[in-house]
């Protein structure tokens, strides 16, 4: 994962907080192309008080629409490859 994909650190009243955006994706081809597409994302991350971890962020689901988001930086970091909105449809 690059780091780019990650959103970091960003003020909250006071405190740091780091957060990432995380997809689990799957390649409809088993690896024969560069394609992919979301089934899963989560968002997780800790808050930060004077440069030390304080407290954990737990995990929460993303909806697809986060995928979309993040799907412009990951076609410019990655051109060769292809990212779908979701699974394609059988041919």
């Amino acid at each position: 994962m690059s780091a780019q994909t990650l959103r970091l650190a960003f003020e909250l009243r006071g405190r740091r907080v780091w957060a990432a955006d995380a997809f689990l994706v799957a390649v409809p081809d088993v690896v024969r192309s560069r394609v992919l597409f979301p089934v899963a994302g989560f968002r997780w991350g800790y808050r930060l008080q004077g440069g030390s971890p304080v407290e954990i962020l737990a995990p929460s689901s993303l909806p697809i629409d986060e995928w979309r988001r993040h799907r412009s930086l990951l076609e410019t970091d990655y051109p060769s490859w292809t990212f779908l909105d979701s699974e394609p449809e059988p041919t």
